[in-house]
């Protein structure tokens, strides 16, 4: 299986945890301590995943924000003092779906799955 496969499959597998993790709604999900620190950890890991697709898939969907992505993903790494649970909130709940969508694209084109 090549490596770029391997990320698709790792960002979706993070998109669906997060998921899981958030299912119980905004309150709930910013009382928990562990769930924040576990959705960060997966977004800032399949936001690099992002970065490391071959860039002809991301050029077939430029509907995704890949250099905001990106951007998120150093602000995570980097300014991890600044983050605030509603930023991650609106990431996870408005941006997520995007990138899974053409997550599921690429997979079905380029993998047949």
């Amino acid at each position: 299986m090549s490596r770029a496969v391997n990320h698709i499959i790792y960002i979706r597998n993070a998109i669906s945890e997060i998921r899981q993790w958030t299912i119980q709604g905004e309150t709930e999900f910013k009382q928990n301590n562990l769930l924040i620190k576990a959705t960060l950890y997966n977004l800032q890991t399949l936001a690099e995943s992002t970065t490391l697709l071959p860039q002809a898939w991301k050029d077939e969907h430029p509907e995704v924000d890949w250099n905001g992505i990106k951007s998120f993903r150093n602000f995570l790494a980097h300014q991890y003092m600044e983050i605030d649970t509603d930023t991650v909130w609106d990431v996870v709940t408005r941006d997520l779906s995007q990138l899974e969508a053409a997550m599921e694209a690429i997979a079905r084109d380029h993998f047949n799955e």
